[in-house]
């Protein structure tokens, strides 16, 4: 970075993803003027004083705003406006780093140079609220971060730069949402080392977009057709859905919570002891946590 790095806004979501960009932030000497992150789903956009409120439970995220003495509000539902709305400091770049709901145009607006998303994709393959669980089912030959400038359409903005990366074998959700936040944010810093001048924003080829919305239970599904090493990464690095993962064999429908280890090649399924199965997919045989014992 340079001797005079721009202001910077961080805004999240109390979980992993916006953890591990303030962190990578931190770590690289950056130190945001004001931390915001989703409480609750809007009820409907804010259309004036942007709400937010002081956080009221202390989460790892809020932990470390305090360790670095750094403001951090949640941005409130709509119909909870505080008596006396936060002003928010001056900001030249605000990052966004998995903020779960279209973003407030109070917000888009906030700093003064650019509004940044970091999207967990090689944007404008798998725009949408969850592109990792999307790329982990359709096992994705490329995947990465992209960041782009904030536009009214979601996940549609002006391209700053993209990374390609590679997601571990057998790695969980919080791995891989550690591991694209701090690649993600490492590339803006890269990117603004020659600040106050920005990357040129080139736009998102159209023809090559693709929206993908929320999963449904119905998406978890898993089928004995596919790789065995992509059904064990899928369940590895999803969130397990209360209705956990259903699967269709030879003998009857099941439904598996967990995976426990695959193997390449021949091998004879074996048959449910206890609450754990072996069963074979295209090419191996996956270990997995049944969610009710046979």
């Amino acid at each position: 970075m340079t001797e005079t790095p721009p202001r910077l806004g961080l805004i999240g979501s109390p979980g992993e993803f916006t953890l591990a960009a303030l962190q990578t932030l931190l770590g690289h000497g950056i130190v945001p003027r004001q931390v915001l992150f989703a409480a609750a789903p809007p009820a409907t956009p804010p259309a004036r004083a942007l709400p937010v409120t002081p956080p009221a439970a202390a989460g790892p995220l809020e932990t470390l705003a305090r360790q670095h003495r750094i403001p951090l509000h949640h941005i409130a539902h709509a119909r909870q406006q505080p008596r006396d709305p936060v002003r928010l400091p001056a900001v030249d770049i605000a990052l966004v780093a998995c903020y779960p709901y279209r973003l407030p145009t109070a917000l888009i607006h906030w700093p003064q140079r650019a509004c940044i998303n970091l999207h967990p994709s090689l944007l404008p393959a798998y725009r949408g609220p969850d592109p990792v669980f999307w790329q982990l089912r359709d096992d994705a030959p490329e995947r990465g971060v992209s960041l782009h400038r904030v536009t009214d359409t979601l996940d549609a903005g002006p391209l700053l730069a993209r990374e390609t990366l590679h997601y571990p074998s057998g790695a969980s959700r919080p791995a891989l949402d550690r591991l694209l936040a701090g690649a993600g944010t490492a590339l803006l810093i890269e990117k603004l080392g020659h600040w106050p001048d920005l990357p040129e924003a080139r736009p998102q080829p159209a023809k090559l977009a693709g929206y993908r919305p929320a999963p449904t239970p119905a998406d978890y599904r898993l089928h004995t057709d596919w790789r065995v090493e992509r059904a064990f990464n899928f369940i590895r690095g999803t969130r397990t859905p209360p209705g956990g993962y259903p699967l269709r064999t030879e003998h009857g429908e099941i439904t598996l919570d967990r995976a426990i280890a695959f193997s390449h090649g021949p091998g004879f399924e074996r048959p449910a002891a206890g609450d754990e199965i072996e069963l074979r997919f295209s090419d191996g045989l996956l270990r997995a946590g049944l969610r009710e014992p046979i």
